[in-house]
């Protein structure tokens, strides 16, 4: 029986081998290493950038063939998206403009044939960018993967859009980045008199701006402020003092109408560095719905 134990463990211990990729110096507390990819609009540079944010370290991730797509309003021109890459060669090499199942939308897949890449858990690398003639679109995103149209589908021609990110191994290790919160979560409850508060000026915006302030934070905390379309595009980021958050202005990119969600997080305190894990009693997260009519 025992010898029966061993000769499992060394089959276990084996295979274990097998599937972890040389090279990589994974490590992480999660059971399931994953890559985040978010899409994010540069206001200053006028372009759109996509990032991968990884749940492990790897002094060498051997990424594989892989594909990141992006979904365009029909209107605008049928061509290939000028791809500038951070990591890897990235071009445009499929395009679906317009098809039959979503007439109103251009498919784009941009793909690689891999590069080792370092990654460092929880940090952002930027795969690579693309700019519009007419510089934020509202309605550019991800594409997502059980959403939209498959490659059998009414116009799609055979083609397959899924975003992928394998290893040398082919082990998948994509995941889709930010989604718009629940409208439990979007929907503020009303603070008390001694809450931690995240307010908006005005909501709704009806101009290319609005003010955001910090009320009742405790001396020295730091928040970062990031604001998302519906569609998970990230337009505007920024990391302050709590107590220099009095009014801050935040510009919106012109086109974008509609709703969107301000997440503002605490990151840091003079008694807790990690203190969405040191304090879960208080409130952390908070999440605006902003309504934009313009």
């Amino acid at each position: 029986m025992q010898k029966r134990v061993l000769l499992l463990a060394g089959l276990l211990s084996a295979v274990a081998s097998h599937a972890q990729p040389s090279g990589q110096a994974i490590s992480s507390g999660d059971d399931q290493p994953h890559i985040a990819i978010q899409l994010k609009y540069n206001g200053d540079a006028k372009r759109y950038e996509v990032f991968a944010r990884s749940s492990f370290n790897a002094t060498r991730f051997a990424l594989g063939p892989s594909q990141v797509s992006v979904v365009l309003p029909k209107e605008l021109a049928d061509q290939p998206l000028n791809i500038l890459s951070e990591t890897s060669l990235w071009r445009d090499n499929s395009r679906i403009y317009a098809p039959d199942v979503a007439p109103v939308s251009d498919f784009h897949g941009i793909s690689s044939s891999g590069q080792a890449l370092k990654l460092q858990r929880d940090e952002e690398v930027m795969l690579f960018s693309f700019a519009l003639n007419e510089g934020y679109v509202d309605g550019v995103r991800l594409f997502m993967n059980e959403k939209d149209p498959h490659s059998a589908q009414l116009g799609m021609k055979g083609s397959d859009f899924a975003n992928t990110l394998i290893n040398a191994q082919s082990q998948e290790f994509y995941r889709p980045g930010f989604t718009a919160p629940t409208t439990e979560l979007a929907v503020a409850k009303v603070p008390s008199t001694e809450d931690a508060e995240v307010t908006v000026y005005p909501n709704p915006i009806t101009s290319d701006q609005f003010t955001v302030t910090a009320k009742r934070f405790t001396a020295g905390e730091r928040i970062k402020i990031r604001l998302f379309t519906t569609t998970g595009v990230e337009v505007a980021t920024f990391e302050d003092d709590a107590a220099k958050l009095v009014n801050r202005t935040v510009q919106l990119p012109r086109a974008l109408v509609g709703q969107a969600y301000l997440s503002a997080t605490r990151v840091a305190a003079p008694d807790s560095p990690e203190l969405p894990n040191a304090q879960p009693t208080r409130q952390n997260n908070f999440v605006k719905k902003l309504l934009i009519v313009r």
